[in-house]
């Protein structure tokens, strides 16, 4: 009976059947989108509502008034705690001055003064005054003593030897450390 069949819809009606299937299937997929975006746009402003910035901003604003207290105690001691360490790096690396100062103390006779001093690990550098040649002369042979012993010094540079106009005599030398 298939053969029979009449059709009685016209030839160009009969090829767009099926682009009319895929117009309404388009359609169809169209409405359920802009319904899905709708929905979902519905739901993010009722959650924004519900759960609303202002009040985590207030609830996190209340845990950080609780905790500020503690929190600036705990900063002011780990704070202190570190520089304790750095000034115990500092004091297990620094090597002591005094005993280097007081024996160059001993090479300067009493009647001259230290105008100026320099100490590193190595070296001193050292500027001595007096109103007499003869302290000047003092210093220099408590200089070369240590010198000759060996214990102290390695070695003395004499920077400048003068007269500054005042009255007094001077001598700058420096010295390499043992």
């Amino acid at each position: 009976m298939s053969e029979n069949t009449i059709n009685l819809l016209p030839r160009s009606a009969v090829k767009s059947v099926p682009r009319r299937k895929f117009l309404n299937l388009l359609r169809a997929l169209t409405v359920i989108a802009v319904s899905f975006l709708f929905i979902t746009s519905l739901s993010a402003f009722f959650v924004g509502r519900v759960v609303s910035p202002d009040a985590e901003r207030k609830q996190e604003q209340k845990v950080l008034a609780d905790f500020s207290p503690l929190g600036d105690s705990m900063a002011k001691l780990l704070f202190t705690h570190d520089r304790l360490l750095e000034i115990g790096k500092i004091l297990n690396t620094r090597t002591s001055l005094d005993a280097k100062i007081g024996i160059i103390q001993s090479f300067v006779p009493q009647a001259a003064g230290i105008d100026s001093l320099r100490i590193d690990k190595t070296s001193v550098e050292i500027t001595v005054s007096s109103a007499s040649l003869r302290r000047i002369d003092e210093f220099l042979a408590n200089l070369s003593g240590a010198l000759d012993r060996g214990n102290t010094i390695r070695a003395i540079t004499i920077q400048g030897v003068g007269y500054n106009g005042k009255g007094e005599y001077f001598v700058s030398a420096k010295m390499t450390l043992l």
